[in-house]
């Protein structure tokens, strides 16, 4: 999401600094009294001044741009998931979310009869927990439990209450 977020900063920049800089050179042209460069200013004024505001045309603009605030603004006010995990080592340090999910799923594969692990971090960035999913037997799933909880000490991560673990057995084709 750091990257379309980005972008889209990226491209809103630009959009405002075009338009900023066409405005300024149309009120220098103005004040200079010469001709429009890019802008009709007759043909502008004409259509502001006699199009009512319950015009269709108008009112559809409002419609879409009152939509696409409050899109930007529920898209801001969601909870994201956290590229950064805190860690207990003190203020300012961090792990990467995708490390520390590659890291815990090699370990529960590093369980004997235990493979394809995939593990999900839960919470905000200050607070989260790990859940692991994997092929396996569901009896070894104490083991797992360990080793996530040995590999989250030594990675210095929050103490989770309890790390959820789902081990399904692989489904033999007949």
């Amino acid at each position: 999401m750091r990257v379309l977020n980005r972008l889209g900063s990226l491209v809103l920049a630009v959009v405002l600094l075009a338009g900023g800089l066409l405005l300024a050179i149309e009120a220098v042209a103005v004040v200079l009294r010469l001709p429009a460069l890019l802008i009709d200013r007759a043909g502008w004024y004409r259509t502001l001044a006699g199009t009512p505001v319950n015009h269709p045309v108008v009112q559809a603009i409002a419609i879409a741009l009152t939509l696409l605030g409050l899109l930007v603004l529920a898209a801001q006010l969601r909870r994201w998931t956290p590229d950064r995990l805190a860690v207990r080592l003190g203020d300012g340090w961090h792990l990467s979310r995708r490390s520390v999910q590659r890291q815990l799923a090699n370990t529960a594969e590093g369980v004997p009869g235990v493979n394809s692990a995939r593990v999900r971090i839960h919470g905000r960035a200050h607070t989260w927990h790990p859940s692991v999913q994997a092929v396996g037997d569901p009896g070894a799933r104490p083991l797992v439990e360990r080793a996530v909880q040995r590999e989250l000490e030594r990675l210095a991560a929050p103490r989770p209450e309890e790390v959820s673990v789902r081990l399904v057995q692989r489904r033999r084709v007949r």
